[in-house]
């Protein structure tokens, strides 16, 4: 993922973050590039990932609190389905 400086200055247009069973880089937790926390995001999270536990998704969804983003949580786990990868660009798209 790139660098805070990288994404300010870069001249890449950003269109929808998408967040799937992952966490964000350490220079962003404290508080989002104003890139990033202008753009559509979605965090999306297997109930069962034994990776990204609950309490780190409340805290990123704090940390997301004021942008535009949306929360998905879907049955399984630590994996990308295709089931969601569809449903997560339906989302995007529409």
């Amino acid at each position: 993922f790139p660098s805070h400086d990288r994404i300010e200055s870069n001249n890449f247009r950003y269109h929808h973050f998408v967040l799937y069973a992952g966490d964000i880089a350490k220079e962003f937790q404290d508080i989002l590039p104003t890139r990033l926390a202008n753009i559509p995001s979605t965090i999306v999270r297997g109930k069962n990932d034994s990776l990204i536990k609950e309490d780190r998704i409340k805290t990123l969804i704090n940390l997301y609190q004021n942008t535009p983003h949306e929360y998905i949580e879907f049955e399984g786990g630590h994996e990308v389905t295709t089931e969601m990868v569809k449903l997560i660009i339906n989302k995007i798209n529409n």
